[in-house]
C-alpha cells in the first residue's frame, strides 16, 4: 500500500515533512488505493478535532496554538489534495451510474427536506437539475422528477398554513400518534402561537411527510436505488449518460454566509466568493485584537470546507465528501494559511 511504512498519525513528526516527502514519492510511482485514502482521511479528521479542542467555549486565549494546528491542517490537505483528488477521478470514472443515481437523490431530498420543513423553503435546485434527470428517466414514471414534484405539492398540500396548527386543521393530520401528542390538553395561550405542543405536533408531522414522500419514491428510499443501478448497468433499462456527464457538486446544504444564498449550495464560484470575501480580510483592517482574531480564525476552517468530524469508510461515502470539497479548500488554502500567519504575528 502507498502508506505501508508510515505509523499512525498520533506517532509521526508533528511537521509532517517525511510524511510530504513519502506522499509525494509515492503519488508518483505508483497508483492510490482505498486503503491510503482512509489512512489520509484519518489524518484529516483528527487534526480538524485536534485543532477544534482548542476553541471549546469562548476561551481564545490559545491564539498561537489554534494558528498552528491550523497550519498543520492546512499543509496535510496541500500535500494530500493532488491524491484524494486522483482517486476520486478514477472512482468517478469507473462508477458513474452509481454516482448519478445517488447524488441526484440526495440533491433532490436536501430540495424537499428544505421546503417540508421550512429549512431554506426558497431553496432552488443546480441549474441544469431536471432536465438531466429526465435525460435518463423521462419515459419511466416511477423514477421521474415529475413524481418527486408531485409528491411534494402533496405534502406541502397536508401542512397546517401560517396562522393555523394541526389543533385548527385535524383533517391534514392521519398519523394517531401524532395527533395524541395534544389530544385533551389545551394550548397554552389562547392562540397556538407559543403552545410548545402545538408546534412539536407540526414538527413531527412535517418529518413524517418528508418521510412518506421519500419512501414513495423509487429513488428516494435508502438504499431504494440499488435495483435501478443494477437494472442499468447490466440490462440498460434507462438512458445513456452523456460523454460530456458531469456529476453536480453540492458544496453545503445552508451557505450560511450573511443571508442564504441557495446558488453558493451548488455553484462553487459563488461559494469561494461568499467564503472569500470573509476569509481574505486581514485582521489588522477591521481592527481586531487576538482575541477577537483567534476567535474568527477557529470556524475559518469550516467555512472553507475542512471541516470534518467524521467519515464513513465506505467507497462512495469518501468520493461523495471529497467531491463536495475539494474544490472549496484547493481555492482558500493560501488565505487560511495567510490569517494563520497573521494570527501568529499577533502575539
Amino acid at each position: 500500500m502507498l502508506l505501508d511504512n508510515v505509523s499512525p498519525w498520533t506517532k509521526r513528526d508533528p511537521n509532517n515533512l517525511k510524511v510530504n516527502r513519502l506522499f509525494s514519492q509515492k503519488f508518483h510511482q505508483m497508483s492510490v488505493n482505498f486503503a491510503d485514502i482512509l489512512v489520509i482521511m484519518e489524518e484529516w479528521r483528527t487534526r480538524y478535532k485536534a485543532m477544534r479542542a482548542h476553541d471549546k467555549g469562548h476561551d481564545y486565549t490559545n491564539g498561537p496554538r489554534l494558528a498552528g494546528d491550523i497550519k498543520e491542517l492546512v499543509k496535510h490537505l496541500r500535500v494530500s489534495e493532488p491524491i484524494l483528488r486522483a482517486w476520486m477521478n478514477s472512482w468517478l470514472a469507473a462508477n458513474p451510474e452509481e454516482v448519478f443515481l445517488r447524488s441526484h437523490a440526495s440533491i433532490a431530498t436536501q430540495w424537499m427536506k428544505n421546503q417540508i420543513l421550512e429549512i431554506h423553503p426558497t431553496a432552488e435546485l443546480p441549474v441544469g437539475f431536471k432536465e438531466c434527470w429526465d435525460l435518463i428517466f423521462a419515459d419511466h414514471q416511477a423514477h421521474s422528477f415529475g413524481l418527486v414534484e408531485k409528491l411534494l405539492t402533496q405534502a406541502k398540500s397536508r401542512i397546517p398554513n401560517t396562522f393555523n396548527s394541526l389543533i385548527d386543521q385535524p383533517e391534514l393530520c392521519d398519523d394517531l400518534a401524532i395527533k395524541a401528542l395534544h389530544e385533551g390538553i389545551k394550548c397554552k395561550y389562547t392562540d397556538w402561537i407559543g403552545c410548545e405542543l402545538c408546534e412539536n405536533q407540526t414538527d413531527r408531522w412535517r418529518q413524517e411527510l418528508l418521510r412518506r414522500a421519500c419512501s414513495t419514491h423509487v429513488l428516494l428510499g435508502h438504499d431504494r436505488y440499488l435495483g435501478t443501478l443494477y437494472s442499468w448497468k447490466h440490462y440498460r433499462e434507462f438512458g445513456v449518460l452523456p460523454t460530456n456527464w458531469k456529476a453536480f457538486h453540492h458544496w453545503h446544504d445552508n451557505c450560511d454566509f450573511r443571508a442564504h444564498r441557495s446558488a453558493c449550495c451548488y455553484n462553487a464560484e459563488a461559494y469561494i466568493i461568499e467564503a472569500k470575501s470573509s476569509i481574505s480580510k486581514t485582521f489588522a483592517s477591521e481592527g481586531k485584537t487576538p482575541v477577537q482574531a483567534s476567535s474568527n480564525l477557529s470556524w475559518y476552517p469550516s467555512m472553507a470546507r475542512m471541516d470534518l468530524w467524521n467519515f464513513a469508510s465506505k467507497e462512495y461515502e469518501v468520493f461523495e465528501t471529497l467531491w463536495n470539497r475539494l474544490d472549496i479548500i484547493s481555492a482558500l488554502l493560501d488565505d487560511l494559511e495567510a490569517r494563520a500567519d497573521e494570527l501568529l504575528a499577533m502575539f
